[in-house]
């Protein structure tokens, strides 16, 4: 499983972070992005705020796709935009 992080963002309740990455897709019927916020703990993980889970299969090849989607428990939303490439080795 693949995984990063963004810069941690202080002091403001509407982040805004503008940043891009990119992952390598094995099964694209069968994997997900999974997006979570997280408040900063110095001593620990930090907490949970929300998560949301995207289906790749939602994407299409060379299609920019914009959402918004819920945190879930009240905690706000996330505004994604993902793409899907197509690598030269791939079998999408």
């Amino acid at each position: 499983m693949q995984q990063f992080q963004t810069q941690t963002k202080w002091n403001t309740l509407h982040p805004q972070w503008d940043e891009s990455f990119t992952f390598d897709v094995s099964s694209y019927f069968t994997e997900s992005l999974v997006v979570e916020v997280r408040d900063y703990d110095t001593i620990s993980v930090g907490d949970l705020l929300g998560a949301v889970s995207i289906p790749i299969a939602t994407l299409q090849v060379g299609k920019a796709l914009r959402m918004w989607r819920s945190l879930g428990r009240a905690n706000g939303h996330v505004l994604l935009e993902m793409s899907l490439a197509r690598n030269d080795e791939s079998d999408l």
